[in-house]
């Protein structure tokens, strides 16, 4: 099974070698690996094509998510999202053959880029089956080189941030309510973000102290509780909970409840 993965990493010196040099370790099957600057100048998206079983993606995942470059992971397969590969091939074309190429060229809606008395030089965008469709066409005349960008992806709409409105599972279960100024804050947060979190941690029967941690905003997931255990479907709730990454270079998780308060910080 073909899967996209879409990672958030820090723009830093060779975190393209360190996540390829991971996959490439440990031998999973990677078809493409396309990596390019975010709207934000700290992060770049690295797009990853997997083959391979849900065993394989989810080994994928959990391997990526070690790094600590790695802010996020997602994978869009199963998504409504947008995807695009880009390629540059060159084919040869007598004089005879350079209008039917052309022709074909048009089908595709692709562009004619350099003529020479030999050759054409041809750019081509779109998912994968386009590609590779086109290429089959170009075989019979002959290629001479080719380049391929690898896929890039993005997901359709507002679906790429988990709201804290989705909680609600559609209403078949309650969500841990939250503060006000922790709603609004995870309506804005997006991985790479300072965040400053604040519990009340309760240190005797009537003692308590507030506990500070602040980091970097990894991703914000929701754990439903008690659908593992004997419990009764009623007595399940959503909790959100926060991943970062903590000022000592530690990863770390906060569940999120009405004692604690989440803030972005400047």
């Amino acid at each position: 099974m073909r899967h996209v993965l879409s990672a958030l990493v820090h723009n830093t010196p060779g975190v393209l070698a360190q996540v390829s040099g991971m996959l490439a370790t440990r031998g999973f099957n990677i078809d493409s690996l396309a990596v390019g600057e975010t709207e934000d100048p700290e992060l770049s998206r690295m797009t990853f094509v997997v083959r391979g079983d849900d065993g394989v993606l989810e080994q994928v995942r959990k391997q990526l998510d070690k790094l600590i470059s790695v802010v996020q992971v997602d994978d869009f397969s199963e998504q409504d999202y947008v995807e695009r590969d880009l390629m540059l091939i060159k084919v040869r074309a007598t004089p005879q053959q350079r209008m039917e190429i052309v022709l074909l060229v048009e089908m595709f809606r692709a562009r004619t880029v350099d003529v020479s008395s030999t050759n054409l030089m041809v750019e081509i965008s779109g998912v994968e089956s386009k590609i590779e469709a086109f290429i089959d066409l170009m075989r019979p005349y002959g290629i001479k080189e080719m380049a391929r960008s690898g896929a890039v992806a993005l997901v359709r709409g507002d679906q790429t941030r988990l709201r804290v409105l989705d909680f609600a599972l559609n209403g078949e279960v309650e969500a841990r309510p939250l503060v006000p100024q922790t709603v609004a804050a995870l309506a804005k947060v997006k991985p790479g973000d300072r965040i400053r979190i604040t519990q009340i941690v309760r240190i005797s029967k009537d003692s308590y102290w507030p506990a500070v941690v602040t980091g970097t905003f990894r991703s914000l997931q929701s754990l439903v509780t008690g659908l593992a255990t004997q419990r009764v479907p009623e007595d399940d709730i959503i909790v959100p909970t926060v991943h970062f990454l903590k000022d000592n270079g530690e990863l770390s998780s906060v569940a999120l409840d009405e004692q604690t308060r989440l803030e972005i910080l400047p």
